[in-house]
């Protein structure tokens, strides 16, 4: 350790004393707040938030737990100011929370510095004799020339080691004939470690994101962990799962661990559990065995009481998530189906986003219980449908749930063979995967055969154009199809496609009898459609209680779209009394879902003080919310508050990317603003072509009035300042534009 200057750490300059540094201790008060607020969010969630679900309250519970605790740890060192180093001419004292050490001089052999990422490290000052623990220095803590002077009176043990082991290596008969021949194995193995644990980290991300094939992915990740052990086991002097580059020997701790999270975590995301308690158990048992077979293969590495717990601490993730995953994946039981009835449904964003329904009580439960299902479950299924709750055996004897259609004639507990792996539900995993063409491929068949689903989704496919060449014509007849089969969502497509004129010429009346059809099998969207409806008295006699009566029963299954209109109708007063407080509360529950339209309404409410007071800052987040979801209207009105600096600091570029993102959509207004900025140049380089081709964009966009004539004006007086080239250019771009969007 170099000294940092001339300066002598003599006795004048002694005792001093080093404090936690003022970054480290506003990071650990900030840090220690965090998780008291992440303590108090689980809490909520698990308490009062959260849907019947006793697995997942209790899991929460013990994360909540868990949070609080390390906030109260990094909150105590942040308060206290603790640890503080003393430094004498003799000795050396580190007084931490709830202990103090210290060492004199005669006691240090040598110091070690461990390296623990992100500019952290420790300098261990070791004892010269067993009966002396060893003083840690944290770089925590301030630190100045003469500590650095003090500590270079002793030897940097990890060098001399290091340069031991070397020499170790390469007198070791067993890794060669000579010592050229000895370290060029050891580069060898280095090589295949660096490449080795690439290839791990390859694995993990493949399984955490998108692990498919499924069976694939999670046995490529529990195979990975036992080729370290292996590795280590057959070549104990190449490799250590503990191992310091420093030392010369590879480091295979990545591979070792690393696959267990990932597989951690995929059996807490695709394994809905009846009871945690048992598999916790089994994973900490098989974790305890694949932890003993470790230290046996790693039998270089001393073990230590801590040590022990830290390999035990390791190694329960890898133990839980094989145990999860080879239980269903090897599961060839017999299942149960137990009966029962969507209640309703709920859609959770974050990171990932979970889709939960909640059933009516089933089996043994006498409470409502609540399911987390993929997302093509999830959509097939409406509120009140009849369902059944598969329960899986399990190979390992742990039962795990989802849910499934129930076999012909199910009154109670019944057991049948697996109705969802056909290729009804390949295709709808590849619809919604966005694999267009493989669902078109394997929908085919079972649309022959006459499954609803099969059909309802091969004419989504036909409707769009996904995949295939646009054909409304055959997407109507195979939606009829599935309607005359009583599926439900087709009813309403059909009702849809005969209000907007797609597929169909356009007739109200029709769109009212599918609609009304829907409705009876309470279809969500056809309540909010046909709400609609009377809400604007279009194809139908105006009747404002009709459409709130419609809502209301769409948005007690959870449905956005209907909480956002019946909000609109307590914000306006109209046919109901005013009530923004009733509004507010309708649309914060439709924004839970990430509903764009309702989260660019809470802005507009928050930056217009409707019924609330002025908020720039909660409508900038409502905006930038819905804006992410690609609103347009959001990202327009964001964007001026950018280009005004309005509640922001004034930012053009940002206000130019929010303008071009809504402009791409076809939306006028945007288009107008951005050829604003290319007209002066502000945010953008100045460029009359681009200024030329929005604004021709927007008077086409509009519809006939004031702002197209204005868009008009403006074209009119900069194609004045333009050359001929330039304009032709300019109305060449629109065209381009104009024929891939399909504008009018």
């Amino acid at each position: 350790m170099a000294n940092l200057s001339s300066q002598s750490a003599s006795g004048a300059d002694l005792p001093r004393t080093y404090r936690l540094s003022k970054g480290w201790r506003i990071g650990a008060l900030t840090t220690g707040f965090c998780f008291v607020g992440l303590a108090a969010a689980g809490g909520y969630v698990s308490v009062d938030g959260m849907p019947e679900n006793p697995s997942g309250e209790a899991i929460i519970a013990l994360l909540s737990i868990g949070s609080l605790m390390l906030g109260l740890y990094f909150l105590s060192y942040a308060l206290t100011g603790k640890p503080v180093l003393s430094l004498y001419p003799d000795r050396i004292e580190v007084s931490w929370l709830l202990s103090t050490r210290q060492l004199h001089q005669y006691e240090v052999s040598g110091y070690r510095i461990i390296n623990h990422g992100w500019s952290f490290y420790e300098i261990i000052l070791e004892p010269n004799s067993s009966l002396v623990k060893p003083v840690k220095i944290s770089s925590i803590l301030k630190r100045d020339d003469i500590l650095d002077e003090w500590l270079d009176r002793f030897p940097d043990l990890d060098r001399l080691e290091a340069d031991e082991v070397i020499a170790e290596l390469a007198e070791d008969p067993e890794l060669g004939a000579d010592p050229e021949e000895r370290l060029s194995r050891i580069d060898f193995a280095r090589r295949v470690a660096f490449w080795l644990n690439i290839f791990v980290l390859a694995i993990v991300l493949w399984v955490l994101f998108y692990p498919r094939p499924y069976v694939v992915a999670v046995t490529v990740a529990t195979v990975l962990p036992w080729i370290a052990i292996v590795l280590v086991g057959v070549w104990p002097h190449l490799y250590r799962l503990d191992a310091k580059n420093e030392h010369g020997r590879p480091l295979l701790m990545a591979q070792f661990l690393l696959p267990g999270i990932a597989l951690a975590l995929r059996g807490f995301l695709d394994y809905e559990l009846l009871d945690w308690r048992l598999p916790v158990a089994i994973g900490a048992f098989s974790g305890l065995v694949f932890a003993v077979i470790a230290a046996i293969a790693d039998r270089r590495t001393p073990l230590t009481t801590g040590a022990v717990a830290l390999l035990l601490l390791l190694t329960f993730p890898y133990g839980y998530g094989a145990t999860m995953v080879l239980n269903g994946i090897l599961d060839r039981g017999t299942p149960q189906f137990f009966p029962t009835r969507v209640q309703g449904k709920f859609v959770s964003g974050g990171e990932h986003t979970t889709y939960t329904v909640k059933l009516d009580a089933w089996g043994h439960w006498e409470e409502p219980y609540t399911l987390n299902v993929p997302r093509e479950v999830f959509d097939q299924i409406g509120t009140r449908m009849a369902v059944c709750v598969r329960v899986n055996p399990g190979a390992f004897r742990i039962p795990y749930m989802t849910l499934d259609a129930c076999p012909p004639g199910s009154s109670g507990p019944q057991t049948g063979s697996e109705l969802k792996t056909g290729p009804v539900a390949i295709g709808l995993s590849a619809y919604h995967s966005g694999d267009y063409e493989q669902a078109l491929k394997v929908l085919r068949q079972p649309t022959a055969a006459g499954n609803a689903t099969a059909q309802f989704t091969l004419g989504l496919l036909y409707w769009d154009g996904l995949g295939i060449a646009k054909d409304g014509t055959e997407a109507m007849r195979l939606f009829y199809l599935a309607a005359a089969q009583g599926h439900a969502r087709a009813m309403n497509v059909i009702g849809f496609s005969y209000e907007h004129g797609r597929g169909v010429s356009p007739d109200i009346k029709e769109a009212v009898y599918w609609y009304r059809k829907a409705v009876e099998l309470e279809e969500p969207r056809a309540l909010n459609n046909l709400g609609i409806l009377y809400d604007k008295g279009y194809g139908v006699p105006r009747d404002l209680s009709e459409a709130r009566r419609l809502w209301r029963e769409a948005l007690e299954q959870g449905h956005a779209p209907a909480m956002h209109n019946l909000g609109i109708m307590y914000l306006e007063g109209e046919g109901i009394p005013r009530d923004p407080n009733e509004a507010r509360r309708l649309w914060l529950e439709a924004a839970k879902q990430g509903h764009a339209p309702t989260l660019n309404s809470l802005g507009i409410m928050h930056y217009h003080s409707q019924g609330v007071p002025r908020d720039l800052d909660e409508a900038k987040r409502f905006w930038r919310m819905a804006a992410d979801r690609g609103h347009v209207q959001a990202q327009t009105s964001l964007g001026t508050m950018y280009y005004q600096g309005e509640g922001v600091a004034r930012d053009s570029v940002e206000a130019g990317k929010l303008w071009r993102s809504a402009a791409g959509q076809g939306h006028a207004p945007a288009m107008l603003n951005l050829a604003l900025l290319y007209h002066n140049g502000d945010g953008v380089e100045r460029d009359y072509v681009q200024a030329h081709m929005w604004l021709a964009l927007a008077a086409l966009r509009y519809a006939p009035g004031k702002e197209q004539e204005r868009a008009i004006a403006n074209l009119k007086d900069l194609a004045l300042r333009m050359t001929p080239e330039e304009i032709n250019k300019a109305k060449k771009t629109a065209r381009l534009l104009i024929q891939k969007n399909n504008w009018q």
